[in-house]
């Protein structure tokens, strides 16, 4: 049999952490630009065009966390990259405009004149590429039981006496202890 002081229990607690595996080593140039009306696709388009220039760097980076342990809780790809959007207005007249003023006999003069349509530029640079990425802590929780020294310093309660024995008996209350007063109405 084994006694108090030789047990003890090992067990173990699973937590996951947490945290965001950033990359933001993005070049001075890496800047996207788009002359469009819609710009509802352009944003996608320069996150694609960025995850196309910067993937192998990122996929190295992200293998380096997965060595350790570490795993992505969504898929790696362009929607990851954040952006930052500016859009410029441009109202000048380019050599672009007199080549199609003169391609189309000045309908495009006319119709750039009454319809006052500038240009809309839509230009892209790349912020962080974000990945919220988890890894499994196992933390080893050592249950012993207390050494003898412990032991000896815990008191172990005395034996308490039962409502049987004299000592702790209710005393019995008599009147005469609390005289009672009598209120007449």
């Amino acid at each position: 049999m084994i006694s108090g002081a030789e047990t003890m229990a090992n067990t173990s607690e699973n937590r996951w952490e947490y945290r965001d595996f950033i990359y933001h080593q993005w070049n001075a140039r890496d800047i996207w630009a788009s002359l469009s009306p819609n710009d509802r696709d352009t944003a996608s388009l320069a996150q694609l065009t960025f995850w196309h220039s910067h993937q192998a760097e990122i996929k190295n980076t992200l293998n380096r966390w997965q060595e350790q342990g570490w795993e992505a809780l969504g898929e790696p790809g362009p929607a990851s990259i954040r952006l930052r959007k500016s859009i410029r207005i441009d109202s000048h007249i380019a050599p672009s405009d007199i080549l199609l003023w003169f391609m189309t006999l000045g309908i495009a003069l006319f119709v750039q004149l009454v319809l006052d349509t500038p240009r809309r530029y839509a230009t892209y640079k790349p912020l962080e590429f974000r990945l919220r990425m988890r890894h499994l802590n196992v933390t080893n929780i050592s249950l012993e039981a207390p050494s003898a020294s412990v032991q000896q310093q815990i008191r172990r309660p005395e034996r308490c006496p039962s409502l049987a024995e004299e000592s702790y008996r209710t005393p019995e209350i008599s009147s005469q202890s609390f005289p009672l007063k009598r209120h007449s109405n």
